[in-house]
């Protein structure tokens, strides 16, 4: 941090791939806990960290109910890899109080678009549609989520960057929820318009680590910031169907 004259840190690195925290559930503590020790222990003895922005989920909360979530209720994780995310969260409040390390918390929905990791929803889902294969979904595919698309994400971090309050925590997400069958249909109509979605999506058996809702809105603190979100899920979809189409030889990775 001294060569090179560091003055704030954005702490994005996690272990994020949910399925994964239920086989090997070790090394999500190992990189999500004592990763983000480390780079707060050395947050404290360099000295010279203006601003600490730890990078969360809203998975920290668990299941809710519809307009249930607080940025300041006490946290629920119900999985390994959201008990980890939890667990880093009360670290980094820990060296605020204790070391006064100035920090934000920025507890983030599902975020999507170009370049995400081949093995989440959306991008799976395009892939199989792009080669005229099925689409699997587990359970009925009614659980929902709050998903944003990337650049609001870069937009409102940036924005946290210069202007966010320390020792707050912001809540980034849209104020919609859309369920994994939603997804389904609308990648159907925009990939294969002249499918029927019953033809080509599978219901599997429902895995029992999934919840059914997180709902993360948009709490007043990052409104007061002056920023919302600006691309709407139909936009976003359009823009990462056409990344991928532009970019096929990224599904070899």
């Amino acid at each position: 941090m001294k060569q090179y004259n560091i003055t704030h840190i954005v702490h994005f690195a996690v272990q994020a791939h949910l399925d994964n925290s239920f086989g090997n559930s070790i090394t999500f503590t190992q990189s999500n806990v004592s990763g983000t020790h480390s780079v707060l222990e050395a947050s404290r003895l360099y000295g010279r960290i203006v601003k600490f922005i730890h990078i969360s989920t809203d998975e920290v909360n668990s299941e809710t109910a519809p307009g249930s979530y607080q940025e300041t209720g006490l946290l629920n994780p119900m999985n390994p890899y959201a008990a980890t995310v939890a667990a880093a969260e009360f670290l980094v409040k820990s060296y605020g109080d204790s070391f006064k390390l100035s920090y934000c918390i920025v507890r983030l929905c599902n975020v999507y678009g170009p370049r995400q990791h081949i093995e989440k929803l959306i991008p799976i889902f395009i892939n199989n549609l792009s080669n005229g294969q099925t689409l699997k979904i587990h359970g009925d595919g009614k659980q929902t989520r709050n998903y944003i698309y990337v650049d609001d994400v870069v937009n409102a971090i940036e924005i946290i960057f210069h202007q966010g309050k320390t020792k707050m925590v912001y809540n980034i997400g849209t104020e919609y929820q859309l369920s994994i069958l939603d997804i389904a249909k609308s990648l159907i109509k925009k990939i294969q318009p002249n499918k029927n979605p019953e033809d080509i999506i599978i219901y599997d058996k429902p895995r029992s680590f999934t919840d059914k809702r997180y709902s993360s809105i948009t709490n007043s603190a990052v409104k007061s910031l002056g920023w919302k979100p600006k691309v709407s899920f139909d936009e976003g979809l359009d823009k990462t169907i056409q990344w991928y189409k532009q970019n096929p030889k990224y599904w070899d990775k």
